[in-house]
């Protein structure tokens, strides 16, 4: 090995400097490869208990169902009903404005409800009441049909025409009227028109 005095810079052998480099680098490059494999490395998967994967899953709710609703369409005694089979006829009428019906005489009894608007009755003899069922065991003795003229017949109320008894009808309002027309009759009665038909025509 030769060195120069005097402050001059030394000259170090091929060799040396060449394995000095080298162990540089190798220290060099240890720590970027243990960065490198932490990142490379997916992070492990949670373990599952074994309590957890035997639970049964949770049961769904059951649905409550929503409470129904009833209204009352008719509640009448009614008289002159047949000794055997009878024929129960149910039908709706809607009555504009100004306009009227009649009904034909019903062998049996007949029971109108007003469930919209007003009509004007007018018949020989009629009973005009509220549909409302009686509360408790007592019932109120019924009043006796007696003739209606211009009897104005609104919601919640209900007519009840005797046996042979026909009604006209009329809507003095301005807004269409909503019946129900119920009607008995002995099945063994032949007639021309079925008890509940209705004639219209204008005011």
């Amino acid at each position: 090995m030769r060195c120069r005095r005097n402050g001059a810079t030394p000259s170090w052998p091929r060799g040396v400097v060449a394995r000095y480099a080298a162990l540089v680098l190798a220290a060099a490059a240890v720590p970027l490869a243990g960065v490198a494999t932490a990142q490379e490395t997916p992070p492990a998967a949670p373990e599952t208990s074994a309590a957890a994967q035997a639970a049964p899953p949770a049961a769904t709710p059951e649905r409550t169902p929503a409470p129904f609703t009833a209204s009352l369409v008719a509640y009448a005694v009614v008289e002159g009903v047949p000794a055997g089979s009878a024929l129960l006829s149910v039908e709706t009428i809607a009555l504009p404005p100004g306009e009227e019906a009649a009904t034909v005489p019903n062998p049996g009894p007949v029971v109108i409800r007003v469930r919209e608007g007003t009509v004007e009755l007018d018949a020989d003899a009629a009973l005009v009441t509220v549909a409302r069922a009686p509360v408790g065991p007592l019932r109120p003795a019924e009043p006796t049909p007696g003739p209606a003229v211009a009897r104005l017949v609104g919601p919640t109320e209900q007519i009840v025409l005797p046996p042979g008894t026909a009604a006209r009808l009329t809507n003095p309002a301005t807004r269409p009227a909503a019946l129900t027309v119920i009607s008995l009759t002995a099945a063994d009665t032949v007639a021309a028109t079925p008890a509940a038909d209705v004639a219209g025509g204008g005011a």
